[in-house]
C-alpha cells in the first residue's frame, strides 16, 4: 500500500448548514520522566497522551513518591488547559521500578488495594488513566526481581479490578515486551484485550544492555540475522487475537552504543560489549565521528566508528517516517516513544512523529442548493445513507462496565441471558451520554453525537469489528 494514500471524505451538502467532521488519525503517545516545569519547553500540539513515568508501589498501593513528583504531575495535568484534547496518564513501574509487583499482585488483597489507590490518584489529580509497565509478569525481568507462573493470572485479575474501580472512560493500557516470550507467557490476551484501550508495544531495546552481539534495537522489520522487530511483534500480537487498532508501535528517542566491535560489516551483527546510550538531544555531538549506514531490509539506521570500534543503533527521521507510515497503513492505534525528555526542545523528533501521524482530510463540498429565495431550484438525486442506526449496550449488561471509548461487544461479553448479537459502544466519560450512534459497514466507521451536541464525531473500527442493530432486551 502506498504511503501517499490519504483519507478522502466526500460530503454532499443539501442545506444551508454543514457539520464539521473530526479528523481520524492514529495516536501520538509520549512517555515523560520530567517535571511540570520542563514540560512547558515542548510543543505538545498534536500529542494525544502524556504518560508520566513513573509511580511505584508503596506497600500494596500505587503511590506518588514525594512532594516534588506530586507537583510535577499537577504541572503536567495543567497542560490540558492549553491542549484540551490531551490525555495525561500515570504509569507504574518501568525497568527496575516494579520489584515488588509479583509479590503484591500475588494476593487478592494486594490487587484490590492497588486498584482502589489507582482510581483515587486518577480522580484526585484529574488524570485520565494508567499505563502498567510491569517488566515482566511470569518471565525474568531485571536481575533480582521476583517472578512466578501465577503472575499471568494475577495480571488478568488486576486488569479486571482496575476496570471495576476506575471511572468509565478512564484509559487503561500497558507496556508490552516486543519479544516472543513476553507475548506467549505474560498475558492472557483473550481475556485482557477487551478490557484495555491499547497495548504500548516496546519495539525498542530489542537488543539491550546485556547483548553480546550488535543488531538493531528498534528496527521496523526482521532480517535473516535478527528476528525481533516492530513488524514481527505486531504480527505476533495480531496472531494472539489483539486487534490492530489496539496496538501502539514503539520507537526510541535514544540510541545504544556498543564497544569492542570488529570492523566487519560496519559493525553490524558482530561480537560486542555494551558501552552506553545517547539521546536525541546530544546525538550530534556524541556521533560526530561516526559513519552512518542504512539497513534496507530492517528499515533501520546504524553507525560505526572505526577508530574506537564503536557501533550505534538508533532511530532517525527516516525510520520515524517509515514507522509512521506503517502505523497508518496497518490501522494501528498509534505510535509511542521512550521518552520525551530525550528529545531536542526545538525541531526535535517529536515534530517528526506528529507530522507523520497526520491524515490530511480533503473535504470535497458540492453545493447544489442555494439558500436564496430567488435562486432556481436544483434537484439533487437521492443517495443511500451508508450509516445505519445502532443501539449501544447498557451498563447493566456489560461485564466490568464500559471498556474505553469504543468497544465491540459480543455475546460472550454479557453476564447473563441469550444475547447473541453484536453492538457498538461509543461514549464520552459515561455510557449514557450517547444520543445517536450509526455504523457504516462500507468503511467500518461509526458516527455518534453526545446529548446536547449538534455535530457528529467519526471514528474508525478495526476491520474485524462489526456493528448491527439488535432487538430490545
Amino acid at each position: 500500500m502506498s504511503s501517499k494514500i490519504y483519507l478522502f471524505v466526500f460530503l454532499i451538502l443539501i442545506s444551508c448548514s454543514n457539520e464539521p467532521i473530526n479528523e481520524i488519525k492514529p495516536k501520538v503517545i509520549a512517555y515523560y520522566t520530567g517535571n511540570g516545569d520542563t514540560i512547558n519547553e515542548f510543543n505538545l500540539k498534536g500529542v494525544d497522551q502524556i504518560i508520566y513515568s513513573f509511580l511505584h508501589l508503596k506497600g500494596n498501593e500505587l503511590a506518588i513518591d514525594n512532594e516534588a513528583d506530586s507537583i510535577s504531575l499537577i504541572g503536567i495535568v495543567d497542560q490540558k488547559e492549553k491542549h484540551p484534547n490531551l490525555k495525561v496518564l500515570v504509569s507504574l513501574g518501568g525497568w527496575g521500578g516494579c520489584k515488588t509487583c509479583s509479590d503484591v499482585f500475588n494476593t487478592k488483597e494486594g490487587r484490590v488495594d492497588f486498584a482502589k489507590s489507582t482510581a483515587r490518584i486518577i480522580e484526585e489529580y484529574n488524570a485520565d488513566g494508567i499505563d502498567l509497565d510491569w517488566e515482566y509478569p511470569a518471565i525474568p525481568g531485571p536481575p533480582g526481581h521476583p517472578f512466578r507462573e501465577e503472575d499471568k493470572d494475577n495480571f488478568t485479575d488486576l486488569i479486571k479490578l482496575l476496570r471495576e474501580y476506575m471511572k468509565p472512560g478512564d484509559i487503561l493500557s500497558f507496556a508490552a515486551g516486543g519479544f516472543k516470550s513476553f507475548i506467549d507467557k505474560s498475558v492472557d490476551w483473550d481475556i485482557v484485550t477487551p478490557l484495555i484501550d491499547n497495548v504500548n508495544l516496546m519495539s525498542y531495546d530489542l537488543i539491550g544492555g546485556y547483548s553480546k552481539v550488535t543488531g538493531h534495537h528498534t528496527s521496523l522489520y526482521s532480517t535473516e540475522n535478527q528476528e525481533r522487530s516492530g513488524d514481527y511483534a505486531v504480527k505476533y500480537l495480531k496472531s494472539k487475537g489483539v486487534p490492530a487498532n489496539k496496538i501502539v508501535l514503539g520507537a526510541a528517542f535514544y540510541g545504544r552504543i556498543y564497544k569492542d566491535v570488529a570492523n566487519i560489516n560496519n559493525g553490524l551483527y558482530q561480537a560486542a560489549n555494551f558501552k552506553g546510550g545517547v539521546n536525541q538531544n546530544n546525538f550530534d555531538e556524541v556521533t560526530k565521528d561516526f559513519e552512518f549506514f542504512w539497513d534496507e531490509t530492517a528499515q533501520a539506521p546504524y553507525a560505526y566508528q572505526k577508530e574506537n570500534q564503536l557501533f550505534l543503533t538508533y532511530d532517525n527521521k527516516k525510520s520515524i517516517k517509515l514507522k509512521s507510515n506503517y502505523v497508518k497503513e496497518n490501522g494501528l492505534h498509534g505510535i509511542m516513544f521512550w521518552q520525551l525528555m530525550n528529545d531536542k526542545r526545538n525541531d526535535g523528533w517529536l515534530k517528526s512523529y506528529i507530522n507523520g501521524m497526520r491524515y490530511y482530510v480533503f473535504i470535497f463540498v458540492f453545493i447544489f442548493l442555494s439558500c436564496s429565495k430567488n435562486s432556481d431550484e436544483i434537484i439533487v438525486p437521492d443517495l443511500p445513507d451508508p450509516y445505519v442506526p445502532v443501539k449501544f449496550a447498557s451498563f447493566q449488561y456489560s461485564m466490568g462496565g464500559v471498556y474505553g471509548g469504543l468497544v465491540r461487544y459480543t455475546d460472550k461479553d454479557y453476564s447473563s441471558g441469550n444475547h447473541n448479537y453484536c453492538t457498538c459502544m461509543a461514549c464520552n466519560n459515561s455510557f449514557n451520554t450517547v444520543d445517536e450512534l450509526f455504523y457504516n459497514k462500507n468503511n467500518g466507521t461509526i458516527k455518534f453525537k453526545n446529548i446536547g451536541e449538534n455535530t457528529y464525531t467519526y471514528r474508525k473500527f478495526d476491520s474485524s469489528w462489526t456493528c448491527r442493530r439488535y432487538g430490545e432486551i
